[in-house]
């Protein structure tokens, strides 16, 4: 079996009441896990589930872009001379989380324990209703976070254009 890739969605800012999302439960939406269309008790669960928990947890994640683009003066040609003006802009975003405590839980789930989930019934339905078309997803991580504080800084800068004739 080919190693599967982590993909983390955030769920909006709800407060869902502890148990109220589960390992192995398949939701139709990731943004919107409830309701669910298949639930299950971490007992059915047959592999191992692989708990981590941290406290004072804190990352800095910093992302910038840079570039320019060129845009055609043509109303320099009406007065007969080409051009080009050329605008050079570059961002960058600086993202801090912090965390009082961060707990994790998630577990691979076994092929049999995907085909017991997907043959449930609520799956089957909205399946058959979608014509196949839209995806299911299993919840196969829940990450938990007490004391969240999230600090965000920005630039945005761009440069004068120079004007190039021809």
């Amino acid at each position: 079996m080919a190693s599967a890739i982590k993909t983390y969605f955030l769920v909006s800012g709800w407060d869902f009441p502890v148990g109220s999302i589960t390992l192995g439960s398949i939701i139709d939406s990731p943004s919107i896990p409830q309701p669910t269309l298949f639930s299950c008790e971490p007992s059915i669960i047959d592999t191992p589930i692989f708990p981590t928990s941290k406290s004072n947890f804190s990352t800095t994640i910093r992302t910038s872009r840079r570039g320019h683009f060129g845009l055609f003066a043509k109303f320099l040609q009406i007065f007969g001379v080409g051009g080009e003006a050329s605008v050079k802009f570059h961002h960058s975003r600086i993202e801090k989380y912090s965390f009082k405590h961060m707990e994790t839980n998630w577990f691979i789930p076994s092929r049999a324990f995907i085909k017991k989930a997907a043959e449930s019934a609520d799956v089957v339905n909205f399946l058959k209703q979608t014509d196949y078309a839209d995806p299911v997803y299993m919840i196969t991580g829940i990450k938990t976070v007490e004391g969240a504080s999230i600090t965000t800084s920005g630039k945005r800068g761009y440069d004068i254009p120079r004007l190039i004739f021809s």
